[in-house]
């Protein structure tokens, strides 16, 4: 399939499904990136120790985001 053909493709799919492909083209970006597993090894780590937020701070870092447009 050329660049082409895909292209006319992604411009037909659904907005779910671009969610999809875009989340399927970072995974396939990030899964070969040492730093980044290196990095996702350590916040796993802290998780496993104990070091987690709760629901509520969640959605409190979740609205100041918003707030700041990000």
């Amino acid at each position: 399939m050329s660049f082409a053909e895909l292209k006319e493709k992604v411009y037909a799919m659904t907005d779910a499904e671009r969610l999809q492909l875009q989340h399927l083209l970072l995974h396939i970006e990030l899964e070969n990136d040492a730093e980044y597993l290196a990095e996702m090894r350590r916040r796993i780590g802290e998780m496993d120790a104990g070091k987690k937020v709760t629901q509520e701070e969640v959605e409190r870092i979740h609205s100041e985001l918003l707030a700041q447009g990000r």
